[in-house]
């Protein structure tokens, strides 16, 4: 049965549910009672560990996380009882650095990978329930609160939970019920936890705010203004305001106000930037405010913000999102059409005031532009209109963000084909700046002509080595082909760059589509050198494929000097052309290769090789006739 089906009933079922209400009240029906595990001596580590963890720490004050956690995976030994301390400590290393990258789903992913690893007895119960803790606790930060109940649910039902753990594990629990909008169960595990542990157990910034978004969705928004008073930090004080707002102590205009005031102090530290704009947000939509939403929204996703609010307020998903910005546009685009007498259908008039607009008042032209876009009559007028938009938001110091989100994220582009070029050129860009090859290959398939002012040849190689790189190596290869097949002749300079993206198939061992790209290529007037390498190229993609004997006749050819001069080019095709040959059982031709290559070579380093390959010949040609024999 599928996990998030066997959660559906265990939250649903009367029954189930009252037996988690009991485990939940007294935890000793939750845990066998562990003797907490004894003091650990610090693990004594190797040389080399104690060197590459002070490196690692290096590259962290250096501000190098990326590379730190590249030396982690390089070095971390295997997961085995005789390495269990020294893994334990890289292990928390990696962990403790995810955790810093805020890489929630590489936090999932690792400690899932590892629990396959363990086993019995192999870690103890409280090291285990604090990986598996890190492991509730990264489900609910990308935002998967049923995969952390269904942890929590086969954690807490094995009986194999130390107490200390129990009461951070229930406070997981009070969260991912919140997480799933379970308000009134939210509510009444909040209230067990503190008939078990009492109201003032835990005062910390993140506990008060759980507790404040129970009761601001639970409506007692009053109780949370109590709670929340004279607390400083920025995440409790944006919560006090919304507190406020659902309580109706203060005007949604004034709650902006105060915002707004919070938000010109938080200059530099983007995530008060972000509760702020959300404190924003939500009051717009009290006011019905629509340009002022639309403003809160583009800030949102151009700070990202999402992860982070989700730590901070409840039902952020709905509020923040490229879908949410388009309805935030159409909404006040209706508003600005009766505001300035637009009728719907009349492009042109729409058209052409959003355009009037775009210098002294760019958020009230976007939001035509936007408004025209998704709903105008004319074909042409649709696509003037996304790409105005996007020309706007691109003059934004983050505008690019707004613009991927827009248009690779939201219900209402259902295709890619509703996107202009214009655009998808500059999404490739932007894909491409984050290495998300995928999507750049995606956004390129379909992007036959350069964008304005670009060289054809050129543009056509970005998109084959984007789709090499993408693992679209058949559609790569058939621009490849396409590019050149019409052309009377290629420059130098333009058969070196076609060379390097079919390096790139061969590269991902696409050997097939390589060959197809060479043999296009020799249709062309090539000079001998490149004629000469070329046979070597295609060599090595028949040596991968397996057919030597074709791999050791190119190998001969690129071999052939040119000016009869010997050369190191010559020495290096002649001893790949006698390995193919040995690989094809041709041992008599690569020996005499091989005894050719021996008499030229001063090197006595490259005579002690072929000596190697020499005896190898010889028990390869022993091995056959034995089989003969028999």
């Amino acid at each position: 049965m599928a996990p998030f089906f066997v959660f559906i009933i265990f939250i649903m079922m009367p029954v189930m549910r009252y037996l988690l209400f009991l485990l939940l009240s007294f935890p000793c029906l939750a845990v066998t009672e562990l003797s907490s595990s004894p003091e650990k001596n610090e693990p004594e580590l190797s040389a080399d560990s104690k060197y590459q963890l002070a490196k690692i720490e290096e590259l962290l004050d250096f501000g190098a996380p990326d590379l730190a956690l590249h030396f982690i995976k390089t070095n971390q030994p295997e997961f085995t009882e005789a390495s269990l301390n020294e893994w334990l400590v890289w292990e928390e290393k990696r962990i403790s650095l995810l955790e810093k990258m805020e890489d929630w789903q590489q936090i999932f992913e690792r400690i899932s990978g590892q629990r396959t690893l363990w086993q019995p007895g192999s870690l103890s119960v409280e090291l285990k329930n604090q990986f598996i803790g890190k492991q509730i606790e990264a489900s609910l930060q990308i935002n998967k609160p049923e995969q952390a109940m269904s942890l929590l649910r086969d954690e807490l039902w094995s009986g194999n939970v130390v107490v200390s753990q129990i009461e951070e594990w229930r406070r997981l629990i009070i969260r991912s019920y919140l997480d799933l909008g379970l308000t009134a169960d939210a509510q009444s595990a909040m209230r067990s936890y503190h008939l078990d542990y009492g109201q003032d157990r835990l005062v910390t910034d993140q506990w008060l705010l759980l507790q404040s978004q129970i009761l601001i969705d639970s409506g007692y928004a009053s109780r949370a203004i109590k709670l929340l008073e004279d607390k400083k930090a920025p995440a409790l004080q944006a919560q006090l305001l919304l507190a406020k707002l659902k309580a109706k102590s203060v005007s949604s205009d004034k709650v902006e106000k105060q915002a707004r005031k919070q938000l010109k102090k938080a200059r530099k530290d983007q995530r008060a930037q972000s509760i702020y704009w959300y404190i924003i947000l939500r009051a717009a939509v009290v006011q019905q405010d629509y340009l002022v939403q639309v403003e809160a929204v583009e800030n949102l996703l151009e700070l990202k913000a999402e992860k982070y609010l989700r730590t901070v307020f409840s039902q952020v998903d709905s509020d923040v999102s490229a879908d949410a910005l388009w309805d935030s546009y159409l909404q006040a685009g209706l508003h600005l059409s009766n505001q300035f007498k637009l009728l719907r259908g009349d492009d042109g008039s729409w058209y052409v005031k959003a355009n009037q607009l775009a210098k002294k008042k760019p958020r009230q032209a976007r939001i035509l532009f936007a408004f025209l876009a998704l709903n105008g009559h004319d074909d042409a007028h649709r696509k003037s209109s996304f790409e105005r938009l996007a020309g706007l938001l691109e003059k934004r110091k983050k505008g690019l963000e707004i613009i991927y989100r827009l248009f690779m994220e939201a219900g209402q582009i259902t295709s890619l084909d509703i996107i202009p070029e214009s655009i998808r050129y500059t999404l490739v860009d932007y894909a491409l700046s984050h290495a998300n090859l995928k999507i750049a290959a995606t956004l390129m398939a379909g992007l036959a002509q350069p964008p304005e002012g670009k060289d054809n040849f050129d543009w056509n190689l970005r998109r084959s080595r984007i789709l090499v790189l993408g693992g679209q190596y058949q559609e790569a290869t058939d621009i490849l082909i396409q590019m050149i097949s019409r052309r009377k002749q290629l420059k130098e300079i333009q058969v070196d760059q076609y060379l390097q993206v079919v390096f790139d198939l061969q590269n991902v061992q696409a050997h097939d589509q390589a060959l197809k790209a060479f043999k296009v290529l020799e249709q062309y007037p090539l000079s001998k050198k490149v004629e000469r390498e070329l046979a070597f190229w295609k060599a090595e993609s028949y040596q991968a494929l397996n057919d030597h004997q074709q791999a050791a006749w190119l190998f001969l050819k690129s071999a052939q000097p040119i000016e009869e001069e010997i050369d190191p080019w010559y020495h290096t095709s002649i001893f790949k052309a006698a390995e193919a040959m040995g690989k094809a059982g041709l041992i008599r031709d690569a020996r005499e290769q091989f005894i050719k290559l021996l008499r030229i070579t001063a090197s006595e380093a490259r005579k002690a090789v072929i000596r190697q390959r020499l005896q190898q010949l010889r028990l390869q040609q022993s091995h056959k006739l034995g089989e003969s024999a028999e």
